[in-house]
């Protein structure tokens, strides 16, 4: 008796299936984890955030959308609501002052304290993905 079994990278249509399905796997799963980091960036920035009548901090919003093979992660302030946020972002102590930990950076410092957490969930996104 004898069997046999091939594993031949030429046979796409399998191999293509293959990869749309762990692929789809994969995004399936980021998605939630994306959305709860972009909460947490959130949050972190808006306890951060130089706040005098909280029209800043209430500008703050994030969203998580699922393509057809890929997941965007967006969080951002918006201008139209707060225009002067760029400006507030990029102006260091002094000349301004702000009080109780809130400070310039407020945008960009909590996402690149998260740089690893990122990494993390691509590698626990594909982890065991072939299984």
């Amino acid at each position: 008796m004898k069997a046999t079994i091939r594993l031949d990278p030429r046979d796409k249509a399998r191999m293509k299936a293959r990869f749309r399905k762990a692929v789809n796997h994969s995004i399936d799963k980021a998605v939630p984890l994306l959305r709860t980091l972009l909460k947490e960036i959130k949050k972190e920035s808006q306890e951060i955030v130089p706040y005098k009548t909280g029209n800043l901090r209430s500008a703050a919003h994030y969203s998580v959308r699922r393509n057809p093979i890929s997941v965007t992660g967006m969080f951002w302030y918006d201008e139209e609501k707060a225009p002067y946020a760029m400006v507030q972002h990029e102006t260091p102590d002094p000349p301004w002052s702000h009080s109780g930990g809130r400070r310039w950076h407020y945008w960009s410092d909590p996402i690149n304290s998260r740089e690893q957490d990122i990494e993390d969930i691509w590698r626990e996104c594909f982890e065991g993905v072939w299984g």
